[in-house]
């Protein structure tokens, strides 16, 4: 299933508009639909475990993450910065 999961991550982020462009209202909507894709096809994908259900989420949050962590540094690295330290510090 996370391999699944990489390969819809790579379709999403690897898309030119998400490669150090400034990002606006439109990437966020994009990304929004992305992780209620993401969401709803792990939970059709009906996981064999509640733990892989658990760890396919934790997967998806955390790349939706680090797209928002690359939108906000494009506009202010500080900012950028201070959400991955915090994230990192949450894991």
């Amino acid at each position: 299933m996370k391999d699944d999961l990489m390969k819809e991550r790579t379709g999403f982020l690897s898309n030119d508009r998400h490669m150090g462009v400034p990002s606006g209202r439109k990437e966020v909507v994009m990304l929004s639909e992305w992780l209620k894709g993401m969401l709803e096809k792990l939970l059709c994908d009906d996981p064999a475990s509640p733990e892989e259900l658990l760890q396919g989420a934790e997967f998806i949050y955390a790349v939706c993450l680090q797209e928002v962590i690359r939108q906000v540094s494009v506009h202010c690295v500080e900012r950028g910065n201070l959400i991955q330290q915090i994230w990192q510090a949450y894991l």
